[in-house]
């Protein structure tokens, strides 16, 4: 039996791998195993022990997972499969198959909580990006995307899946921003600029109650010296 948990910020494989062909010992997965004590050792991230778990799972080798790897497991796979749902339902409406029902009440909610209203083409992209919930929109500039971001982030926000809103780009950027912020919604952002900030002081957003219903801004250099945190917002 090959057992695979987490001990002191390691992910931490043990067992009987005396069945494992060579290039399927950890130590050749390229992510970062060392054989410690007998015990094959990779420094903790979600990445590599989803990895790990997958690589073992194609090669048809059973682990036999911790209680704490198992809810790491369970959780991404979860999440996999609300994404994928979530991209399923946005191609669908690309291609005209959409609840419209569902689709009217977006459109009312947006009636009812912006000041400026979009245009058509806003609309359509604003719900496309409300159902992915994870898009990317490479329009050409002027064509209004920022409003169509705000637009989706607020009836998110209003349905409970996000609590805040975090813009990276250059320092020129941030005004922009706030400024359509407060055309599209009616009211000024509660805004928070992170680059320049104190890192400690940074710290406390990225953990915690603080950063609810905030408007954050950082740039490119900033987001570099605080990758370890940013997953935490």
């Amino acid at each position: 039996m090959i057992n695979l948990f987490i001990d002191n910020k390691e992910i931490v494989i043990e067992g009987d791998l005396s069945s494992l062909k060579y290039y399927q010992l950890p130590v050749h997965l390229d992510l970062d195993y060392n054989k410690i004590d007998g015990l094959y050792k990779a420094p903790f991230s979600k990445n590599n022990l989803i990895e790990t778990i997958l690589y073992y799972k194609t090669e048809g080798i059973k682990l036999n997972l911790s209680n704490k790897v198992s809810l790491i497991f369970n959780n991404f796979k979860l999440s996999k499969q609300v994404f994928e749902e979530n991209f399923y339902k946005a191609r669908d409406y690309k291609n005209g198959k959409y609840d419209k029902k569902e689709y009217n009440q977006y459109i009312s909610f947006l009636k009812d909580n912006l000041k400026r209203q979009l245009y058509d083409h806003q609309k359509k992209a604003s719900y496309h990006l409300y159902l992915l919930k994870n898009a990317a929109n490479f329009s050409v500039p002027g064509s209004g995307k920022t409003s169509v971001v705000i637009a989706a982030y607020k009836k998110m926000l209003s349905d409970g899946v996000v609590d805040h809103l975090y813009i990276a780009g250059p320092a020129s950027s941030a005004k922009p921003w706030r400024d359509e912020y407060a055309k599209t919604v009616g009211l000024e952002p509660n805004y928070i600029k992170l680059s320049g900030l104190d890192k400690t002081l940074r710290k406390i957003y990225y953990y915690g109650e603080h950063r609810k219903e905030k408007m954050f801004f950082t740039t490119y250099n900033t987001i570099n010296n605080d990758k370890r945190h940013i997953k935490y917002l």
